[in-house]
């Protein structure tokens, strides 16, 4: 294609390592051939401590892909221990701690992250969906809180404060902000599933059935079914 718009008797053809490089860097290219790419520049001579994080990152993120996590926190281990100062690491290792079910990990390397990186959304998100696996509601109210004032039209932010106050027992809170995230993004099913709880739970039947079918609804448009 690039021939077809750029016609150059020199375009250079690319190398084998930048072959590599675009396959492992492709997050949502094939698992296995991401991998592999990913790998053999890991193992290569001539990477450097710097790339070879990156490549570990990348290949973690294949992993994740996979639903491997424990083979992607291997690697991320890997990776912060070249690049113990990259917060985006120590972001992508708290969500293999999520899917792992560690919370109490996720939550230190949240923690790191957002040290590291003080105004990052998603350090906060992670540190939110982090206290909420450890039942610390208010803390992570909080943590939902912090990242909704850094981006307030975030449906997710909302979204999961909203769940969170309802486990607080703060229903009309909690309805504010799940009504937001419909708002944000009317094609989410979490929020309608999360505001028919708050209704249930405030005695409203009828509204609550009324937005598990729209749960339902959002939720099969997502998986294609």
């Amino acid at each position: 294609e690039w021939k077809a718009e750029i016609p150059q008797a020199t375009d250079p053809a690319l190398s084998a390592s930048e072959h590599e490089g675009m396959a492992c860097a492709n997050a949502g290219g094939d698992i296995m051939a991401g991998i592999a790419a990913c790998t053999r520049l890991i193992d290569a001579q001539a990477t450097t401590d710097k790339q070879r994080a990156m490549w570990l990152a990348a290949r973690a993120g294949f992993r994740l892909r996979e639903d491997k996590p424990g083979l992607a926190k291997a690697d991320l281990d890997q990776a912060i221990k070249l690049q113990p100062d990259d917060a985006d690491l120590y972001h992508a290792r708290a969500v293999s701690h999520l899917r792992l079910k560690d919370h109490a990990a996720a939550l230190a390397d949240a923690d790191a992250s957002a040290r590291l990186q003080p105004e990052s959304l998603r350090a906060q998100m992670a540190r939110g969906a982090a206290l909420e696996g450890l039942m610390k509601f208010r803390d992570a109210d909080a943590a939902y809180g912090r990242a909704i004032a850094l981006a307030p039209n975030n449906a997710a932010g909302h979204d999961a404060r909203c769940w969170v106050r309802a486990m607080l027992g703060e229903f009309d809170a909690g309805r504010s902000d799940c009504d937001r995230a419909i708002a944000l993004a009317p094609d989410g099913w979490n929020a309608y599933n999360a505001r028919a709880y708050i209704h249930y739970r405030s005695g409203r039947h009828r509204e609550a059935v009324a937005d598990d079918d729209r749960s339902i609804d959002k939720g099969h448009a997502v998986l294609g079914d």
